[in-house]
């Protein structure tokens, strides 16, 4: 479910509230902010990237 409070602002490329996304066979979970360009995954994701900050990817017009 998507709330009407979702802010998107894609000059300073940032998303909120959190991103929370759960499920597949292992029961994923990975949860983050994306702020200014970066993506922080928080400490209850169960994937190699908890307690990270990445920049986002760069995309070219084809994808």
């Amino acid at each position: 479910m998507v709330s009407d409070a979702w802010c998107v602002d894609l000059q300073s490329e940032t998303i909120s509230p959190s991103v929370l996304v759960q499920g597949g066979s292992d029961h994923m979970v990975c949860h983050s902010f994306v702020v200014n360009g970066t993506i922080q995954f928080l400490g209850d994701c169960t994937h190699a990237l908890v307690g990270q900050t990445v920049f986002l990817p760069e995309l070219d017009g084809n994808q």
